[in-house]
């Protein structure tokens, strides 16, 4: 049973609550954290999740680490993006951390999409990588912007 405007976000089933497993969760705030998995072992019978991230901003996008980092491109409501490993990312070891700063935003501006597999959507990346925390986002070009709306209203 939900709460009243409760909806599922992400759902994972599986007994295996290894170390080597991370929760990556990106906010609207441009804050990220990496929640290791074994943080939601349960321990005893529960009816409902409580606390299972930081609610102070809303979510945009959680996604499972498995061992080896990934790429993450996230894109701010300003057409503005950067491109971040999930090493980058501080792992806390508390589920509702508020995660540290990713991205600087203007003022006004607020993470809109983060999106794991976006490789084959781009001809090249690599002016929007960055290597340090937080950082600010590159303003995507014209034909980036284009892709983003396809991929966007699917």
């Amino acid at each position: 049973k939900f709460d009243d405007g409760e909806k599922p976000l992400y759902i994972r089933l599986d007994k295996d609550w290894d170390d080597n497993r991370n929760m990556v969760f990106v906010f609207e705030n441009g804050k990220g954290v990496k929640v290791p998995l074994s943080a939601y072992a349960v321990k005893g019978t529960r009816r409902k999740m409580t606390g299972a991230y930081f609610a102070g901003s809303p979510i945009v996008g959680i996604f499972e680490e498995y061992k080896t980092p990934f790429e993450l491109l996230i894109v701010t409501t300003a057409d503005r993006a950067i491109v971040l490993s999930t090493n980058l990312i501080p792992i806390k070891t508390t589920r509702t951390a508020a995660g540290s700063q990713l991205l600087l935003l203007k003022k006004g501006a607020s993470v809109s999409s983060v999106l794991r597999d976006f490789g084959d959507k781009f001809e090249s990346t690599k002016g929007y990588k960055k290597t340090k925390i937080p950082a600010t986002p590159v303003l995507l070009v014209e034909k980036d912007i284009d892709k983003m709306q396809i991929k966007l209203d699917i």
